[in-house]
């Protein structure tokens, strides 16, 4: 029951990653409904296999589903409950879950290489799709459907899943196969520069520091070294109205001034969506004013003072949930993302002791998406969407086959799940056996 559980679970993944259900459905007209199919079986067997106590292991999962039962009653003391309660359930059918499918069912390093590939292919469809939809608008890359149909979410999206095609570089495959992903990195980051979106620069640049810092001593010479050329040579082939925007985040006075205006209108009003959603959350600390609320409250409110609103989401998705769900939900958020960090350190700390390359690189690939999409979240109103918990359930899966397969260790009871490095806990130095690398 629980592989059958997995198979469905990896297309789930698959097609939530790729967007594949929303191309077909564009390109035949048709709406397939293929996450539903494939998600309510992953799920109802999830439960049935039991997903949901073997992803309560892990601390940090807890704190996912508390920042899940404060969205619950914050929909109960909304501003507007229908469209509160409506965003709250498209999360935890169709976005949640990721946390207890990737968590809960994955128990072998052969289903973590599974999943690695699903998502590196899944890098390659959101690359492929820019070639078939997208269109320019002042040169920027965006389409005009679907859930990434910004530009500024196109590239966010699209950062998450650049590192897994890292993942088959560094880790054993076939070298056609390396040679493939490496060029389709190299692509896929041309492609994230051609939205024009600066919160995308700026994640690419966290992932490079994110390399120089935690990359093992080969990826951290050859990356971190040429990253930055390759970087310096795509900008050269971008056009000038892109150039341009990235030219606002260093204060270049030396800019197209057709293209600026719109840019610095575009940060003036981010900045007071910032500075509301500050407000908002100082006014509504406990429960904020309700999930996907936001824009309507702060256009109400401007408007009843005389002015005129942005009607717009903050494009930050941590006060995005601060201002929308309350304080404390805010916590539970980052303390979750806080242990998956602490954990795939973790888990890259013993990987590299126990001389487990491939698990360390896999790890190291985990991180480097977390940490991307992480620093784009500072941008958009990405709160609700199934990225981290995605990459959380994913970590704490990494977590379990490395104490169960590869360090031969018991499954772990819910309190002897420590994500901190193996420096501040006392760990038995197994070597791995009949594990290929």
């Amino acid at each position: 029951m629980r592989k059958l559980g997995f198979t469905f679970a990896l297309v789930f993944i698959f097609l939530r990653f790729s967007m594949l259900h929303e191309t077909l459905a564009v390109l035949t007209g048709i709406h397939t409904y293929l996450v539903l199919l494939a998600g309510v079986p992953a799920i109802f067997l999830a439960i049935l296999g039991g997903g949901l106590p073997r992803v309560l292991q892990h601390t940090g999962a807890r704190y996912w589903f508390a920042f899940l039962g404060f969205m619950a009653l914050s929909v109960l003391f909304s501003s507007w409950r229908g469209e509160s309660a409506q965003v709250f359930s498209t999360y935890v059918t169709t976005d949640f879950p990721t946390l207890l499918l990737l968590g809960g069912m994955i128990v072998t390093w052969k289903e973590c290489k599974r999943v690695v590939w699903a998502l590196a292919l899944s890098a390659v469809s959101t690359i492929g799709m820019q070639s078939l939809f997208a269109s320019a608008t002042s040169a920027r890359l965006a389409f005009n459907w679907g859930t990434i149909g910004n530009a500024n979410d196109y590239a966010a999206h699209l950062i998450l899943l650049l590192p897994f095609l890292l993942c088959v570089v560094l880790t054993p495959s076939a070298k056609v196969l390396k040679l493939a992903a490496m060029g389709l990195l190299v692509l896929g980051l041309f492609v994230v520069l051609k939205t024009g979106s600066r919160g995308g620069l700026i994640a690419i640049g966290a992932g490079m520091l994110m390399i120089l810092v935690r990359g093992s001593g080969r990826v951290r010479w050859i990356l971190g070294c040429t990253a930055p050329l390759v970087l310096l040579g795509l900008v050269s082939y971008l056009p000038s109205t892109v150039t341009a925007r990235y030219g606002d985040i260093f204060g270049n006075a030396n800019k197209i001034v057709e293209d600026t205006t719109g840019a610095e209108e575009s940060l003036n009003a981010r900045r007071y969506l910032l500075v509301a959603s500050l407000e908002f959350t100082l006014h509504h600390p406990l429960f904020g004013v309700g999930p996907g609320t936001f824009s309507d409250n702060e256009g109400a409110a401007k408007v009843a003072t005389g002015g005129h609103g942005q009607w717009q989401e903050t494009h930050n998705s941590y006060t995005q949930i601060s201002s929308e769900v309350g304080i404390p939900a805010v916590l539970c958020y980052l303390v979750a993302i806080l242990y998956t960090f602490l954990t795939l350190n973790r888990i890259i700390v013993t990987s590299r002791r126990q001389n487990i390359p491939v698990l360390a690189a896999s790890a190291f690939c985990c991180m480097l998406s977390l940490t991307t999409i992480c620093i784009a979240m500072l941008f958009l109103s990405l709160a609700y969407r199934f990225y981290l918990p995605a990459l959380s359930g994913l970590a704490f899966a990494l977590d379990r086959v490395m104490r169960m397969e590869f360090l031969n260790q018991p499954a772990p009871v819910a309190a002897a799940v420590s994500p901190f490095p193996e420096r501040f806990t006392a760990q038995p130095s197994f070597r791995p056996t009949g594990i290929a690398r």
